[in-house]
């Protein structure tokens, strides 16, 4: 089973909806904020990569890679072969440090905040920081385009679930006759959950028991 193109997906929107006012770019859109919102949802191997950062002199935080989309599961300091603790906000990292931002010293503890890696302690040369990571994804552009990412099988009730329902859940008036509110953005708003559970089992699935540690994969 082959990947999807852009193309294929928004000829099967378009037969489903069967509204004209929906441009090419409106569904363009719709499939890229589907892409998103499933990369929010289950952290897929696919995009798991890693990169490795170096500390400056004097300063308590470093530049995160340009393509950091979420998920900061793993760092670990190459230059002292150390894991270091990931903190889930830098407010909980420094509340542990007292307030302390210029503690001079090996790093033993990072937190994000906005588009940057913060650290403690405060190296006196350079620590390489190996950080592992849920890269962005591609998205949409040209009608020749695929994902890798989503598993062929899922493309359809996720990509096109998804913009059937939000496409639905702004057309219907919640006043069909049989009573029943908004009877089709139910119906799509129904399969594109079930497939994410679907992609939820099928990426957890793939993991060794030993690898379910809780630290790591508390977002999947």
């Amino acid at each position: 089973m082959a990947h999807k193109t852009a193309t294929q997906l928004r000829t099967r929107i378009e037969r489903i909806v069967k509204d004209s006012s929906y441009s090419n770019d409106d569904i363009f859109d719709l499939l890229n904020r589907g892409v998103d919102e499933i990369c929010e949802r289950v952290a897929l191997p696919q995009l798991a990569t890693y990169a490795t950062l170096s500390t400056g002199d004097d300063v308590s935080h470093v530049s995160l890679p340009t393509n950091f989309h979420r998920g900061l599961r793993r760092c670990y300091s190459v230059t002292n072969d150390d894991e270091i603790k990931i903190y889930p906000s830098v407010i909980w990292m420094l509340e542990d440090f007292e307030g302390v931002v210029d503690d001079t010293g090996d790093v033993s503890a990072v937190s994000i905040l906005g588009t940057a890696l913060h650290y403690q302690g405060i190296p006196t040369a350079s620590e390489e920081l190996r950080i592992y990571y849920q890269q962005k994804p591609t998205y949409y552009s040209t009608g020749s385009d695929t994902t890798t990412f989503i598993p062929e099988w899922l493309e359809y009730p996720l990509l096109v679930g998804f913009a059937a329902k939000e496409v639905f859940a702004e057309i219907e008036d919640g006043t069909e006759p049989q009573h029943m509110g908004k009877v089709n953005t139910v119906y799509w708003t129904g399969m594109y959950e079930k497939a994410l559970g679907e992609l939820h089992k099928h990426v957890v699935g793939r993991i060794r028991p030993e690898w379910k540690k809780p630290d790591v994969w508390a977002h999947l």
